[in-house]
Parts: structure tokens; sequence; C-alpha cells
């Protein structure tokens, strides 16, 4: 797999003599809807959070996952997919969402389907992305590629479309090369101390885990028959 990398001066101070090797930060996780944003979420942080199904908007809420080690603590924000074909109060609620993740991030990851390639709604991510500093894209699902050059061919056409630090080819589900975009994401966050505790890996309650986990499940065994607007209230946990 080709890495392309543009490597840029870090000009952060450290907050504390005791931050000044370690690096701490928020990383958005945006794209379209259905791409794996919160598949990698998942793999990111090496345990399930975020909840997965095949139905866009699946992901209504912003999710916080923590993976902290002995060098940086990396603080994810897993965002609602970008949904611009349908112009719901609920879709402009959850397009609002992934702009206020995008405005609070040190660096953002756009995620692609790297199987299917650009398609028009990744362009209309990408022209809110343009402006942001630090940004990573993704290729997402490289699993699925049945013709290599393909990916080296995308990773070609988004090089002259902006300026990223870098474009790295990963597969989610089969957890490829997720070691090489943690490494990257370590290297392009600012110098910092941790701002959570080594074994918190969120900072939602166990109520709304278990909320989220009841919908996905509604999700998968329902399909078609379970309406968008259905909530998941726990009256007694």
């Amino acid at each position: 797999m080709t890495i392309t990398m543009q490597p840029s001066p870090t000009d952060h101070e450290p907050n504390s003599p005791n931050a000044l090797e370690h690096r701490c930060g928020t990383i958005a996780i945006v794209g379209r809807p259905n791409v794996g944003k919160s598949s990698l979420l998942n793999r990111l942080i090496g345990q399930k959070l975020a909840i997965t199904s095949h139905r866009p908007q699946t992901t209504r809420h912003r999710i916080l996952g923590l993976r902290t080690e002995p060098d940086a603590q990396l603080i994810f924000l897993d965002a609602p997919g970008w949904q611009r074909k349908q112009r719901s109060a609920m879709n402009r609620m959850l397009n609002r969402t992934a702009e206020q993740v995008i405005d609070e991030a040190d660096l953002v990851l756009w995620v692609i389907d790297g199987s299917q390639g650009l398609v028009d709604e990744d362009l209309q991510v990408l022209s809110r992305l343009d402006q942001h500093p630090k940004k990573i894209a993704v290729l997402n699902k490289i699993d699925r590629v049945k013709i290599q050059n393909k990916l080296y061919l995308l990773a070609q056409d988004l090089s002259q479309r902006t300026r990223f630090e870098a474009i790295i080819p990963v597969s989610a589900e089969r957890a490829t090369q997720i070691d090489v975009l943690l490494r990257v994401c370590k290297a392009h966050l600012p110098i910092d101390a941790p701002r959570f505790e080594p074994d918190e890996f969120t900072d939602r309650s166990e109520r709304f885990l278990a909320a989220e986990i009841i919908r996905e499940k509604l999700f998968r065994l329902l399909g078609d028959e379970l309406p968008y607007q259905s909530t998941v209230l726990i009256e007694q946990f």
C-alpha cells in the first residue's frame, strides 16, 4: 500500500513541564453515511463503543472514544454521517453535530469507501473540510477492492484536490493498517498532557451505552420495519 504524507511543523507549546514528550488531542472521524466511520472508531480504540449497521444515519450522537498509550492520548470524535440528499429536521440536526465535531478537532480523519471511490456526497464533505489545517484521507474497505491500482489512482486524485497530511488505505473490518493510521495520527497531535484517566475509554454513561446497544439490535433485527424516529428510553438501569 502506498502512503503519501506531507509533514507539517508542530508549533504547539506544552501546557506543563510533564507534557514535553506527551501528545494529546481531538481527532474527528467524518464522512458520508455508510463508509465505516463507527467501525473504524471501534478498531482505533480497541473495543466496541459505537454501534454499527448497514443503514445510513445509525450514528445520531457525537461519540467520544479514547485510546491512551504511554506517550499519547488520542481523543476520537465519531460524527454522524453527512446527509445532503434528504433535508429532514433530523438530518439537519445531525449535519450540525458533524460541523461542531470538525470545529473542535485538532485533526480530521475523512473516511471514504475505497471500494467505491469518490461520489458526489464525498466531495460535499470535502468542501467543508478544505480549510481545516490538518486532515488525513482514510480509504476504508480496501479488503473489498479487486483491482489494487484503483487505490493508487484514487490517492492520486485526492492529492490533487487539497492538501492532506497523509492518505492511508485501511480495512476497519480486518484491522489492516490500523497501526499505521494510529502512528500517523499521534505524530500530528499537539504536545499536551492527557485529559482523561488511563482506564477511561469514553465520556458516555453506562446507561447511554446500554441504550445504544439496544438500538443497534433493533436496527439489525427489524431492518426496514424500524422507523427512523424510534428512540430507546431506559426507565430502570
